[in-house]
């Protein structure tokens, strides 16, 4: 797993994210922390809606090898 941060001033879209980076990723969604209100935290598979700003997450690489994340400006919500 690697975990990754939205980098831009704006929510981050799921679904582009995960299309534009579908040759490095195992799995076609990402992982999303949730706090539950007993303050357990949970992970939720996540593959559409929006990274906030700054927010970050995890996702899982097909190689453990040197690998390239792709953030372009169209994945902007």
């Amino acid at each position: 797993y690697l975990a990754v941060c939205n980098p831009y001033p704006f929510k981050l879209d799921v679904k582009k994210f995960i299309i534009a980076n579908e040759s490095v990723l195992k799995n076609a969604y990402i992982s999303k922390q949730r706090l539950l209100p007993n303050y357990e935290i949970v992970w939720d598979p996540v593959s559409e809606g929006e990274i906030a700003v700054t927010e970050g997450f995890f996702i899982e690489l097909k190689n453990a090898g040197q690998n390239t994340i792709i953030f372009t400006k169209d994945m902007i919500a």
